[in-house]
């Protein structure tokens, strides 16, 4: 998180040193188009994070499963078999 952060604060300045030389335009002006530049980056960040938090409250969000190993011996095709042995069985003892 720290290199990230080193990284961005890099960045940034990159952006704001940059502009000015890259555009040929004044170091104040170039000030002020970074900084537009900046703001529509987080604007944006913050608009997506927006949109995933809305996504996942409506049950678009990620699903953890939980496999079990293939030689496992409770698979889906026992618990069918044991619950359709069970629902006999209590049919069998509440008939009788």
């Amino acid at each position: 998180m720290l290199t990230g952060l080193v990284g961005l604060t890099y960045s940034v300045y990159l952006l704001y040193t940059g502009v000015p030389i890259l555009m040929h335009i004044p170091e104040e002006r170039g000030f002020i188009y970074a900084s537009s530049i900046v703001t529509a980056g987080v604007v944006l960040l913050v608009s997506i994070i927006t949109s995933s938090v809305i996504l996942w409250s409506h049950g678009f969000g990620p699903e953890f499963i939980h496999l079990k190993k293939s030689r496992s011996f409770y698979t889906p095709a026992y618990h069918s078999i044991c619950s359709h042995i069970r629902l006999k069985y209590l049919r069998y003892v509440t008939l009788n």
